[in-house]
């Protein structure tokens, strides 16, 4: 098996599980004061997405709740499998199918595969190419920086410029050859390595929510290491109450505001990073110079569609002011921008915090 697939969990490496500054602070009622006599019930899984997972639902019996976190549950590791760029598995190809095979004949994958790089492929185009799924070559050597300083942060160093620039070269979406009438796809530059982490958990989460939606849960959030979303209301009416942490100093009081059908995502330089000479390097990497873009500490997204919303954070983060604000207008998002001195920029209509 290749270096790619050698599993790194960074987030227990580096200072432990870390839960994105979207700290899903769900304030909850204990027990529903409604007439309809549904109860909350909740359930965590730390087996998707690298990233503590939580399901909260309002069902008439435990055995009604219990039965959808198992279905749930199952996709969720499904699809944590298909976009999963470490391990291969039994059956199945994934990213790391993929990424191990490129160069070699086009490889066959499944629809939901395929709509994945499909939808990576669409936003990479949307946004200029600032967000750019075959990114793998130059994330892959800051992963192994920030892998190397939670071993010994004394050591702690920059990936070599020379590296960077080499994989670089090997980043474009031009050398993903996607044949959607067959099913397959092609690396037509060998080097080439995909990771979807900038949208996999939108879309499995928008694959949750049509679960969820097909089974007729009409109250429940789902809260994947900070990327959140939700269906209607608790059943006394009120709307779900979300956290939002300073990216910069936790000791900050949490602004909250309120959400009911809609999804919430954050990207910020809190979420995975490592220090070097006193400096914070985090993961939101500019394709265009392949360092971390410093425009922004936090990007918070508010969207009915968790897919937009996960790829949107990650975008605006990467992005001027201009072009932003120009894309959420499209998209008809609702963001908050934190920049480094702590000052805010939103949208008219992102929710007012209590």
């Amino acid at each position: 098996m290749s270096a790619i697939c050698k599993h790194v969990d960074i987030r227990r490496k580096q200072h432990g599980v870390r839960i994105a500054a979207l700290f899903l602070c769900v304030l909850l009622l204990m027990l529903c004061t409604g007439c309809s006599g549904k109860k909350r019930y909740s359930v965590t899984y730390a087996d998707v997405f690298d990233t503590v997972t939580t399901f909260t639902a309002y069902t008439e019996s435990r055995a009604e709740f219990d039965a959808l976190a198992e279905q749930l549950h199952a996709q969720l590791q499904e699809d944590h499998r298909r976009s999963d760029i470490y391990h291969e598995y039994p059956g199945m190809v994934n990213l790391c199918t993929l990424n191990n095979r490129a160069g070699e004949d086009a490889v066959q994958v499944d629809g939901e595969l395929m709509d994945l790089l499909q939808f990576g492929a669409r936003w990479h185009e949307l946004t200029g190419g600032k967000l750019n799924i075959a990114m793998g070559a130059v994330l892959a050597l800051w992963q192994e920086a920030r892998e190397k300083a939670a071993d010994d942060p004394d050591s702690a160093r920059l990936p070599e410029e020379d590296r960077l620039r080499e994989g670089l070269a090997h980043c474009s979406m031009s050398d993903l050859a996607l044949d959607t009438e067959n099913g397959t796809v092609r690396y037509l530059d060998p080097e080439l390595k995909l990771d979807a982490g900038a949208v996999a958990k939108g879309w499995a989460q928008k694959r949750a929510m049509e679960l969820l939606d097909h089974a007729r849960c009409t109250s429940w959030l789902l809260n994947m290491g900070g990327s959140v979303c939700c269906r209607g209301t608790k059943p006394d009416g009120s709307p779900w109450t979300i956290g939002l942490e300073d990216p910069l100093d936790k000791s900050q009081p949490m602004r909250t505001f309120l959400l009911t059908d809609s999804s919430a995502v954050t990207s910020g330089v809190d979420q995975r990073y490592y220090l070097v000479d006193g400096k914070r390097y985090h993961h939101l990497i500019d394709p265009d110079t392949g360092f971390p873009c410093d425009r922004w500490t936090q990007v918070t997204i508010v969207l009915p569609d968790p897919m937009l919303a996960d790829a949107l954070s990650t975008a605006l983060f990467l992005m001027d002011r201009e072009a932003g604000s120009e894309l959420a207008q499209k998209l008809e998002a609702e963001a908050l921008w934190i920049l480094p001195d702590g000052s805010q920029i939103k949208t008219a209509g992102f929710p007012e915090f209590n």
